[in-house]
């Protein structure tokens, strides 16, 4: 099984804004509110057009099953994945993030990767610790890091 990254484009727009909206999404992100359309279309328009920030989608078999994006600093980036909530649960979240990451090290030059999660997020926690994260800082959030 061969995920592939493609980077996301301005027709992905509202796709990304409902599995942000998505109430698992919500409940597990720092911002659990609702995101307006209005401002999801600001965000992502700069998020497309940013040289610190790249976002892409997840494709499987034709199917996009989630996103992923790479928020870049320093030799260093920080990821944020969302899976399209059709395909959670079928065991392609830790499929995603090492697959992301490899393609990460690759293509952005980058040598550490790490991940910010609530405590009580679970699966991610679990998805990036099969992916070869370790936990680096644990309070408030926890801190999985991966190097090259």
């Amino acid at each position: 099984m061969r995920i592939r990254m493609v980077p996301a484009g301005a027709e992905d727009c509202k796709t990304v804004w409902e599995w942000r909206n998505d109430p698992t999404t919500r409940e597990n992100s720092f911002t659990t509110g609702k995101i307006p359309y209005k401002d999801h279309v600001k965000w992502f328009g700069n998020v497309l057009h940013s040289e610190k920030t790249k976002l892409l989608m997840l494709v499987l078999d034709g199917k996009k099953i989630g996103n992923v994006r790479f928020d870049l600093s320093d030799g260093m980036a920080e990821i944020h994945i969302n899976m399209n909530p059709a395909f959670r649960g079928k065991g392609l979240g830790s499929l995603s993030i090492s697959e992301s990451c490899r393609y990460a090290f690759k293509t952005f030059k980058i040598n550490k990767i790490i991940a910010k999660i609530k405590p009580s997020n679970e699966r991610s926690i679990n998805a990036f610790s099969k992916a070869g994260f370790s936990t680096t800082k644990k309070n408030d959030i926890i801190e999985m890091a991966l190097t090259r």
